[in-house]
């Protein structure tokens, strides 16, 4: 599975470090500039749903480079989705398990989200028993 557990440590961008519609080399394609600029991030955490906030057309220039060429072996980028089940695997919480209530801690934030995930997986699961 792609993508890394997030490392509290890497801080992910607030801003776009450079915009993709503002890049230098217009034939540079959205994996590339991805690798590029993003780079201190690829693999510390920084998942796909993190480009739509950060450079939106980026985001679906990126989406639409994948519909035509599929994922890219060298572009360490998961989805939520898969953030999510390499955390939650990691935790051995994955199978539509809850978690107990989260700690109050630095990770608090990531907890409730992994706390979340969990949740409505074992709803899913529960309703497709059913």
């Amino acid at each position: 599975m792609r993508g890394w557990p997030r490392d509290s440590s890497a801080d992910l961008p607030k801003k776009a470090p450079e915009l993709y519609q503002d890049r230098a080399y217009a034939s540079e394609n959205p994996p590339d500039f991805i690798n590029r600029v993003y780079n201190d991030w690829l693999g510390k955490g920084l998942a796909k749903n993190n480009l739509m906030k950060l450079d939106s057309p980026l985001y679906f220039a990126h989406a639409g480079w994948v519909r035509r060429h599929g994922r890219p072996d060298n572009l360490d980028l998961p989805t939520l989705k898969e953030l999510n089940d390499l955390e939650l695997k990691m935790m051995e919480m994955g199978d539509g398990e809850t978690l107990p209530c989260p700690a109050f801690r630095h990770e608090l934030k990531d907890q409730i989200r992994l706390y979340n995930a969990a949740r409505n997986r074992a709803k899913k699961e529960g309703k497709s028993k059913e």
